[in-house]
């Protein structure tokens, strides 16, 4: 979950990544600015499939383990919404039969 946190946190709070990174390239100009574009910071390097599994099976772990030490079934945590009926006014008889 370590890494969840980090990552979390890069995001939300994150500065601007500068680099500096020299190279030569030939191409034309769309070849350059797709090449200029293929740049991808670090984090986004640590990021991938692998990553959301255990991060997923990671928070769920913990999830289940504070369920289970607050006596708490899932059904408790769902949101069981809520319904309400307000009254605005009568409908007057001219109204009624024009919708009809």
């Amino acid at each position: 979950m370590l890494e969840l946190r980090e990552l979390r946190d890069l995001l939300a709070h994150g500065k601007p990544q500068f680099t500096t990174r020299e190279w030569e390239s030939e191409g034309t100009h769309n070849e350059l600015e797709a090449e200029l574009k293929s740049f991808r910071p670090d984090w986004q390097t640590k990021v991938d499939p692998a990553f959301f599994l255990r991060a997923f099976e990671d928070v769920d772990t913990a999830w289940k383990m504070m369920l289970e030490a607050g006596n708490i079934r899932v059904y408790d945590t769902l949101d069981h919404g809520s319904r309400g009926m307000t009254f605005l006014s009568y409908a007057e008889q001219e109204q009624l039969r024009e919708s009809s």
